[in-house]
């Protein structure tokens, strides 16, 4: 057996990780994208280089520690996961999980979600978790939790 197999690289050659820098996504429609991320949930845009002779119009959005790559595509296929619990789409992203600091943010955000005709789930209670499922513009589920056992 190899090291890598085993999980025992020693402490030494192991590389200080310091979480998830961005997630690589596609969309085929990024205006609308931008439309759902910054004016629906409020995330920053950040401006990245891209469209044209460039390649592919894309662009950073900041999740709040953790960025979301969104590239425009029309070939882009979203695999939209159902609400249903023990149900998976083999070989796509399942959903994605978003941290909210309060229950308060998380009940406000599901307010918000309802206000513009966004469908999403009651507040819900998984294991230490309270969380709100949606999907994006994309199609893509989303889970806004709020991690009650702290962090």
């Amino acid at each position: 057996m190899t090291t890598h197999e085993t999980g025992t690289l020693p402490e030494q050659d192991r590389p200080p990780w310091q979480g998830i820098h961005h997630l690589a996504l596609a969309t085929p429609d990024l205006d609308a994208t931008v439309a759902f991320y910054h004016g629906v949930l409020g995330m920053a845009v950040l401006p990245a280089d891209g469209g044209g002779d460039r390649g592919p119009r894309h662009l950073l959005v900041d999740a709040g520690g953790a960025l979301l790559h969104f590239w425009e595509t029309t070939e882009a296929e979203i695999f939209a996961a159902p609400w249903e619990r023990d149900r998976f789409v083999p070989g796509a992203l399942q959903h994605l999980a978003l941290r909210l600091p309060s229950e308060a943010a998380l009940r406000a955000l599901r307010t918000r979600l309802h206000a513009v005709g966004v469908e999403a789930s009651d507040v819900v209670p998984i294991g230490p978790a309270l969380v709100v499922l949606f999907h994006d513009n994309n199609g893509m589920m989303l889970e806004a939790t709020y991690w009650v056992g702290g962090s």
